[in-house]
This record gives structure tokens, C-alpha cells and sequence, in this order.
């Protein structure tokens, strides 16, 4: 049985749930085995060019199913008793000379649930593991076969580069939180980021420049890499993980604040207004309005976010690298004996001035398109750079 071990530091906080009773934040084998199992699934869909039955023959001789075993094992390494942080510990305010760090709370927006007001206080509301810490885990192969390679192996070692260039664990991890780095053995380095994407290009025959809103594009029905795909680093590397994520906060706060464009969606949900489905919901489901009311799907209530937010260690620095793999919002659902796409729907809770049922609406290009206008909008203020397929026109790094 080969073992491979991997050695894990966490950039910033992460919101780990525990299997036990007690409120702390767990390293578990069952957290690192579903980030790769999704990841697996986002880089064989693009080798596999989106065929489900091979995709899935494969994961099954990796992660198994009802009918077999798992072809992998994985057990986690000690982490110290000073990595978890109890409830209520920390302060998350913006340092005092980050960008808007008088008129918006980045850390907070970012980490929405787990951080929360406590009196007059923006604590963790959650424990967590502290960033800085370290810790480890192994892959076991328990089939010589996988262990001897083939395609099923090389896919998740894909799995696990991207994991720790965009990647995250526990709650907010697609916001930031939960970054975390991976050092493999000597005899099998994790590549940098920008190698990684020149391999990923290159084995799967990706071209990332095709947009989601785009009526031509083929979008995955899951979340994964495809020709879609878009890939960002900021500009400048920042002094902290605080500064890295209240930079990449405050500028999701102003562009969805201008989507508002005068808060009229939330006019629509206080008093009535007849206004069309925020394109904001593309950033992901459940979009609430205070206690109004909430949009979600008609079946699915649920939509994570296509944009993934990770916070890069470098040195003594921090860079935030942005990664949009946008797929079909919602999948087709069956209603009067035929088939149509899931529309999104307003609900109102118990006791409201309007029905508990809103109006349905369709997920239009205009939703599809809105993280493409906010990737724009943040390369076209210089705040971030685009990974260009071209890679001699910038240095690797």
C-alpha cells in the first residue's frame, strides 16, 4: 500500500465543523476527501470533455460508491490544541489602512455566517483553525494499480494542485476563508500557480477565453474547468491575510452596491416595486433582503457561488487569486410532463405583506454575465490582472 504525504498550512481562518458535540473546529479526513473529490470532478470534466459515465467510472475506482470500495484511504496528521480558536475570540475589523476600511467591513461581508455581531463586536460566531498553523494528511493507494498511476491518479493529482492554488476548506472556503497551502513530498512538488494553469491548458486543450453570458458556450452542468474558465490575481501582494481579504470584500461590496443601482431590488422587496431578478443573483443562492424576503430556486434553494476566492501565501506577503468557472446556474426540472430550466423565485416568509410564493423568473445571460462584469471591472481599475493564455507576456510565478 503506498502512502503519500502532503503537509498543510492554513493561510487564513478556517471554519471546520466537528463529527463530535463539542463546539471546536476539526481536521477531518472527511472535509479533505470532499474538497477532492469536487475538485476531481472539475478537472475530469474538462479531460473528459463532459463525458458523465466515464467521469464517473473513474471517480468510483478513486472515491468509490455503493458498489465498491474507495481505491484511496486518507488520514489526517496531528494538529496543536493552540490551532483552534474558540467562538467569540477574535475581532474581525479591517486594519485601520486597508483600502475602506472606515465605510466597509470586507472580513465580515466575505465571512457572512461564521462571523457575526456579538453586542457591538464583529467576532467568529464559529470556532476555527488559526492561520499559521500547520498540520498534515496521507493518501493511502490502496489498489497497486491506482498507486502505479493512470488516468484516475494523474486526474487527482490535478485535483490536489488546484485545490491549493484556488481551493479552500470549511465554511466561506469559496470566499476566502479556509485558504490554505500544500507541500507535497520531495518527489512530487506542487507546481506553481501559473505552471499548474499552463499544464491544465495544455493536457486538457483548454482555451480560457469564452465568456459564461456568451449563448455559444457550452457551459458544464457541474462546476468545473471548461473554455469559460477565468483565472485573476491581484495586482499588488498584501502585508496580511486581514489586508488580502478586506481588499477583495471592499471591491465586491462597491460593485454589487452599483448593481443596486439606487437599491431598487430592495425597494421591489420592501414596498412591492415590480422590478426583474437582480443580476446579482449570479454571484450565487440564497440572495436575501433583510427579513422581506429571499431568492432562491423553485426547487433547489441552494447555489454556491461559480467564483472562487483564495488567498495566496507568498513569502511574507499575501496575493488574492480569483477563479470563475461558471456552469449551468441551475439544472433542468421536470414540471406538467415537461422539462425547462429551474427558474429563480422570491420568497416571502410567514406573516408578510406580499403572498409567501413570488414571482418566477428565468436566469438570464444579464445573470450569467454579472461575475464576467466584475472581473472586468476590477482588471480595468488595475486592481487585478488576468492570467492571459499567452503566458510569455508575463513572467512565471
Amino acid at each position: 500500500m503506498l502512502r503519500v504525504p502532503f503537509g498543510v498550512n492554513f493561510v487564513t481562518p478556517c471554519f471546520l465543523g466537528g463529527a463530535g458535540l463539542e463546539p471546536v473546529a476539526e481536521w477531518r479526513a472527511a472535509s479533505i476527501r470532499g474538497q477532492l473529490r469536487s475538485w476531481f470532478r472539475a478537472v475530469a470534466n474538462a479531460k473528459l470533455g463532459g463525458d458523465l459515465g466515464e467521469i464517473r467510472r473513474l471517480e468510483e475506482t478513486l472515491f468509490g460508491s455503493t458498489l465498491r470500495r474507495s481505491g484511496i484511504a486518507i488520514t489526517t496528521g496531528p494538529i496543536e490544541k493552540t490551532a483552534n480558536v474558540a467562538a467569540g475570540a477574535t475581532e474581525f475589523r479591517p486594519p485601520h489602512d486597508a483600502t475602506d476600511a472606515a465605510t466597509a467591513n470586507g472580513l465580515a461581508y466575505l465571512g457572512y455566517g461564521p462571523i457575526g455581531r456579538d453586542g457591538g463586536r464583529v467576532t467568529n460566531v464559529r470556532p476555527y483553525l488559526a492561520p499559521g498553523k500547520t498540520t498534515s494528511f496521507d493518501i493511502l493507494f490502496r489498489d497497486n494499480r491506482l498507486a502505479a498511476g493512470g488516468e484516475a491518479t494523474s486526474l487527482l493529482m490535478f485535483a490536489i494542485y488546484c485545490w491549493s492554488h484556488f481551493g479552500g476548506l470549511g465554511s466561506r472556503s469559496r470566499r476566502g476563508y479556509g485558504s490554505l497551502e500544500i507541500s507535497g513530498p520531495s518527489d512530487f512538488p506542487i507546481m506553481s500557480r501559473r505552471g499548474l494553469v499552463r499544464n491544465l491548458k495544455k493536457a486538457f486543450q483548454l482555451r480560457f477565453e469564452s465568456r459564461s453570458g456568451d449563448a455559444t458556450v457550452q457551459l458544464p452542468k457541474f462546476t468545473a474547468w471548461s473554455p469559460a474558465t477565468r483565472i485573476f490575481e491581484w495586482a499588488d501582494a498584501l502585508p496580511t491575510w486581514q489586508h488580502a481579504l478586506q481588499e477583495v470584500g471592499a471591491t465586491l461590496i462597491g460593485f454589487r452596491h452599483r448593481y443596486r443601482q439606487g437599491k431598487l431590488d430592495y425597494e421591489w422587496a420592501w414596498m412591492g416595486t415590480e422590478l426583474h431578478i437582480p443580476h446579482r443573483v449570479g454571484f450565487g443562492l440564497p440572495l436575501g433582503f433583510g427579513q422581506s424576503c429571499v431568492l432562491e430556486g423553485a426547487v433547489h434553494d441552494r447555489r454556491a457561488s461559480p467564483l472562487f476566492i483564495h488567498i495566496a501565501k507568498e513569502k511574507d506577503a499575501f496575493r488574492p487569486v480569483l477563479l470563475y468557472l461558471p456552469s449551468v446556474f441551475l439544472p433542468d426540472i421536470e414540471e406538467d410532463n415537461q422539462w425547462h430550466a429551474e427558474p429563480v423565485i422570491y420568497k416571502h416568509p410567514p406573516g408578510s405583506h406580499r403572498p409567501a410564493g413570488g414571482a418566477r423568473e428565468a436566469v438570464s445571460a444579464e445573470q450569467y454575465r454579472v461575475v464576467d462584469s466584475y472581473l472586468d471591472h476590477i482588471c480595468d481599475t488595475r486592481v487585478a490582472v488576468e492570467i492571459e493564455s499567452d503566458f510569455t507576456k508575463k513572467a512565471t510565478r
